[in-house]
């Protein structure tokens, strides 16, 4: 009977330190979600409406807003992709070829790579394959650590967005604590507003013709749960694109508080419910990755990683 008592203890003591380590790890694994509690209930929808320019669901609100340049303020035409999320997960990235490692030889067409997503709406993303020293975070796995020279983009699990100056990311202890939480890190650039949210003027960025006009990608932040992705024309039907400073501009005048640059030119392009936003560049870019907006439960898209 002894015997039958200590190991009826035995599995009492077991039983109570499983719950044990599963209460601390619960936790110890951050959660996604907006930290300060989602303010755009007024945004979302309980049910799933589409139109030609928007989209809703409990989670997602997405309108696509054209501008001719009669209507906006930049001489050429553009569209603000106006997007409210609950959770960050349904800001994601896709890599061609389904992987990291195939992006590299399998680039393809926005038409291929967003309906392949399940993208709701999609832009292109930074090119990482170009440039072999980006910072990589790709929906939550670090694929890549930085040593570069050039402003860095990062989304993290409570919705939050920053940009890291490279002098902030040489040490590693620096590059850890950037890492740590990062839904998203993405490196091109360069940032576009101050940190009062105002037009810079002069730009981390050594790419070439930066005062020239050319196509553009590039994303907005308001704040948690809140963004914009922005798509300008140019080389197309005789429309000039536009410079890093009159980009800078446009995104102070939509009130947001951090604007960063994604590669553009031939690969600009911006792609809403099965549909191309504006006209590319005749010289269309095959591209190695795309930044989309989906929904997040059962999405194809978080596979990816």
């Amino acid at each position: 009977m002894k015997r039958n008592h200590s190991k009826a203890f035995s599995g009492y003591i077991t039983g109570f330190m499983i719950f044990i380590c599963i209460f601390l790890i619960s936790f110890s694994i951050p959660s996604f979600g907006i930290s300060d509690g989602f303010k755009f209930e007024d945004k979302m929808t309980e049910e799933t409406v589409i139109t030609e320019n928007s989209y809703s669901s409990k989670d997602i609100s997405v309108t696509v807003t054209r501008y001719s340049t009669e209507e906006g303020v930049l001489d050429t035409p553009y569209a603000v992709a106006d997007i409210y999320i609950r959770d960050p997960r349904c800001m994601q990235s896709y890599f061609a070829g389904f992987s990291y490692e195939r992006g590299f030889y399998c680039a393809s067409p926005m038409e291929i790579l967003a309906p392949e997503a399940g993208a709701i709406l999609a832009i292109n993303g930074d090119y990482y394959t170009s440039n072999q020293d980006s910072f990589v975070v790709r929906n939550g796995v670090l694929y890549r650590e930085p040593q570069l020279d050039y402003d860095a983009l990062a989304l993290y699990e409570d919705g939050t967005m920053k940009v890291y100056s490279p002098s902030e990311l040489i040490t590693d202890e620096q590059v850890k604590a950037a890492a740590e939480n990062a839904w998203q890190i993405w490196s091109f650039g360069p940032s576009l507003l101050d940190d009062s949210g105002k037009a810079l003027k002069d730009f981390n960025s050594s790419i070439i013709g930066i005062s020239n006009k050319h196509p553009r990608t590039a994303i907005g932040y308001y704040e948690p749960g809140h963004y914009c992705f922005v798509i300008i024309e140019g080389r197309v039907n005789g429309t000039p694109g536009a410079t890093f400073e009159e980009m800078s501009f446009l995104f102070e005048s939509l009130g947001c508080t951090i604007a960063y640059n994604l590669d553009g030119g031939a690969s600009s392009s911006m792609f809403f419910n099965n549909s191309r936003i504006l006209d590319q560049s005749p010289e269309e870019r095959c591209i190695p990755d795309i930044i989309l907006i989906t929904e997040y439960e059962g999405s194809f898209a978080q596979k990816n990683s």
